[in-house]
């Protein structure tokens, strides 16, 4: 368990220390909350609070979970990318990603945020059944991993 540098509280556990360096977390996460304020805002810092008190852990483990697909599709057996386990925790997947522009974290760190937004996460994502999570999220990601493959993280 290593502290991410930049944040108050915000911590992560990986098995391999030299996969995911504190620095390049750091710099991943204060690029989503920056780009996240400047197109979503966050008046009155809730997300940031939520940052700072983050834990994330890296897995090689696999872990298959019922949910749904991006467009809302309801799955009932499929290997997960990344969880929000609560408030304070998410879980990445790592497996064969050798960047983090590779992995979930930032589809992750969007799902806390709308929960910081009052929405309970949208589960179903562009889906129907829970509301908060627009095709302008799912282009958020998309743009920010492109971003942050091309700094090389």
């Amino acid at each position: 368990m290593v502290q991410v540098p930049g944040f108050s509280n915000m911590w992560h556990i990986t098995s391999n220390c030299s996969h995911f360096s504190r620095e390049k977390v750091s710099m991943s996460i204060s690029f989503f909350y920056h780009r996240w304020v400047a197109e979503f805002e966050d008046t009155d810092r809730r997300l940031l609070r939520m940052l700072n008190d983050l834990m994330i852990e890296w897995s090689y483990q696999k872990k298959l979970v019922s949910g749904y697909t991006l467009n809302g599709d309801k799955i009932n057996s499929s290997p997960a990318l990344g969880l929000v386990l609560t408030l304070g925790m998410i879980w990445i997947n790592v497996n064969n990603k050798s960047r983090i522009c590779e992995t979930s974290l930032i589809h992750e760190l969007v799902h806390l945020a709308l929960i910081s937004q009052g929405y309970r996460g949208d589960a179903d994502h562009e889906g129907n059944i829970h509301p908060g999570w627009y095709t302008k999220h799912t282009i958020f990601i998309n743009t920010l991993n492109t971003l942050l493959c091309e700094f090389g993280l």
